[in-house]
């Protein structure tokens, strides 16, 4: 039996935004500009 232990790890965690971990396969344009706008107003200063 496998566990997760077996399984390789990654060199750095997943970064970055992804509509599929919260929207699926239902995401829609006006999701993802919310999504884009409120990273520049409010993830922009820190790079």
């Amino acid at each position: 039996m496998a566990t997760t232990e077996d399984l390789p790890k990654a060199w750095r965690p997943p970064m970055g935004w992804n509509s599929w971990d919260s929207y699926g396969t239902t995401v829609t344009d006006r999701e993802v500009l919310a999504n884009a706008r409120f990273m520049v107003d409010h993830l922009k200063d820190a790079g």
